[in-house]
């Protein structure tokens, strides 16, 4: 990847990365999910990706936007439900798996949230559950007129995706602005 200290007008970068694409060109970065065919669910190999490219764009000052998007009609349509089932038959796994939630809200989540340079989210087609919640995490979205949300996990009273625990980038902006004055 590029260093932080490579001179404004560098080459473009462009990275396949494990369940997305990373593409990087006159201070925007453009994350794109690319698993269409299921949807570009959030899966562990994804968020990973996205640890990697947080990483980059906190060192690198040149990039002056992140752009999240999703390739083949869906934005992220919700977490990796087969991964899930296939690790719910383990041992132990709901501590686990609550203990994993938590993990991830300190660790990626929060980054993305507190991120200093503004975020976007470009939703074409599914955003639910977990997509939904990526999406909120944005200072904007700008949505196409295919796009569709829903917390389908607050609809079966099961644990809740993570925007309405975390708050929104931009609700918390929103309320920092209306409490100052």
């Amino acid at each position: 990847m590029r260093s932080a200290d490579t001179p404004e007008g560098a080459a473009p970068l462009e990275r396949t990365l494990r369940e997305s694409s990373l593409r990087v060109r006159d201070g925007i970065a453009e994350l794109s999910h690319q698993r269409p065919a299921v949807r570009n669910v959030m899966s562990l190999e994804l968020r990973a990706d996205y640890i990697e490219v947080l990483e980059l764009v906190e060192r690198t000052p040149e990039v002056r936007v992140l752009i999240l998007t999703g390739s083949g009609g869906s934005f992220c349509a919700g977490g990796d439900v087969k991964a899930m089932l296939s690790r719910a038959s383990e041992p132990g796994v709901a501590a686990a798996t609550r203990q994993r939630l938590l993990a991830v809200h300190r660790g990626w989540l929060d980054r993305l949230r507190s991120l200093d340079v503004p975020v976007i989210a470009a939703v074409d087609g599914a955003a639910y559950g977990a997509g939904l919640s990526l999406s909120l995490m944005a200072d904007f979205v700008l949505a196409s007129t295919r796009a569709d949300s829903a917390a389908p996990s607050h609809a079966s009273a099961r644990c809740p995706t993570s925007a309405p625990s975390t708050c929104c980038r931009g609700c918390s902006a929103w309320r920092a602005r209306r409490n100052s004055r």
